[in-house]
């Protein structure tokens, strides 16, 4: 007797899912559409690829935003503030 063979999943086109993709439908303003579509067509690349840019995007960010919130902490710990005018980190007196 053969071992039983894995079925292959299939999409709803009939054709064998890969790892790779898999399908995304989300609904979104106009303003969103036309400007992802414009972001890719300079940057001649896919909507999907424009996706992953900016996902790359917001999580360097929320990244850097973490890393600057502990940062922030710490000066205050050791006694610098942040200057009201131009933003830099001064010593307290």
């Amino acid at each position: 007797m053969e071992p039983r063979r894995k079925k292959k999943q299939l999409t709803i086109w009939g054709t064998p899912k890969t790892p790779r993709t898999v399908n995304f439908s989300t609904k979104t303003t106009p303003e969103f559409d036309e400007a992802i579509r414009e972001h890719a067509k300079k940057s001649k690349c896919m909507i999907t690829e424009m996706l992953d840019k900016y996902q790359t995007a917001y999580l360097e960010k929320l990244e850097h935003e973490k890393l600057d919130k502990k940062l922030n902490k710490e000066m205050r710990e050791k006694g610098f503030i942040k200057c009201p005018y131009c933003s830099q980190e001064v010593h307290s007196s």
